[in-house]
């Protein structure tokens, strides 16, 4: 018998899914997911066996979400409890709730996953019955975190010491990859610089006012130019891999949309390589050591 698959009736899949006590399918006698008595019910007599979810499923996808996160501490925080043996799953969730723009993303990828798995158990059943296979549209999760931070417009000669609050963070993380004590004091030297030199900062905060990321730059204009000097973009760690630097740039692209700026300008020595992949995806050219964006295009 043919039944549409709800959103509702989704969400009641997978919660039967992942109730590993029982073998549940959905009987559309009665309309409503219940426990398969024997293994000669299945898909007869109206009653569907729901797809597969065991903790062979569960691990698996588990891995491919570290595989696919782009916070480098927190994926290789979580590569080492997938290597860890017992206890993976509550350790998995541990890691999480320390991060939690990172859990959930994760929430976000295990939902996507699922309902996908459902959609695909309801095709087969839709080739059988001879009708067309509906589509899934994955919810997004940069419209998630679209939600929960704002960008926030400051200025440095009132402010410098809000940003420079968080660059000691900054310093210890290079001290803990970089062997070569002067080298780190140098960039400390040049971090203190464009704090001093940058008249403006773009800041990222989540809705409970905590700092994420800033951005700090300067306008230089001539006879014929106005160009938005960026010097040095940082992002907490635990924030790493929410693609807020793309949204701190935007927001300077935006911040600049009524104004008479000819480009905007990244010198960022030593972040290139970070930064690449954002810059080129929002319209710059690497130009040397620089990226420009040219706002009379735009």
């Amino acid at each position: 018998m043919e039944f549409e698959l709800t959103p509702e009736l989704v969400d009641q899949i997978i919660f039967a899914m992942e109730d590993q006590s029982s073998t549940f399918c959905f009987d559309t006698n009665i309309m409503e997911i219940t426990v398969l008595e024997s293994t000669e019910e299945a898909d007869s007599n109206g009653k569907y066996v729901l797809p597969q979810w065991s903790s062979i499923e569960g691990f698996q996808v588990m891995e491919q979400f570290v595989g696919s996160l782009r916070n480098p501490i927190v994926r290789q925080e979580l590569r080492l409890v997938l290597k860890s043996g017992s206890g993976v799953f509550r350790k998995f969730k541990d890691v999480l709730r320390a991060y939690p723009e990172v859990e959930k993303i994760w929430f976000n990828h295990k939902s996507n996953t699922m309902k996908s798995l459902v959609t695909e158990w309801y095709n087969q059943l839709r080739d059988y019955w001879g009708l067309e296979r509906i589509g899934y549209e994955p919810e997004e999760i940069d419209d998630l975190i679209e939600t929960d931070f704002v960008v926030k417009s400051i200025d440095l000669w009132d402010d410098a010491d809000y940003i420079k609050g968080y660059l000691p963070v900054f310093i210890e993380e290079c001290l803990s990859f970089l062997n070569n004590r002067p080298q780190v004091q140098r960039l400390n030297r040049y971090i203190q610089d464009c704090v001093s030199h940058s008249k403006k900062a773009l800041i990222v905060e989540s809705l409970d006012g905590d700092f994420a990321s800033a951005l700090l730059y300067e306008e230089l204009c001539g006879d014929e130019y106005c160009i938005l000097k960026v010097h040095f973009v940082f992002t907490l760690k635990e924030y790493r891999g929410l693609r807020l630097s793309a949204k701190l740039i935007n927001s300077l692209t935006d911040l600049v949309g009524d104004r008479e700026m000819t480009d905007i300008l990244f010198s960022i020595h030593g972040q290139e390589q970070v930064l690449m992949e954002t810059l080129l995806r929002e319209g710059f050219v690497k130009c040397g050591t620089y990226y420009l964006k040219n706002l009379l295009t735009v």
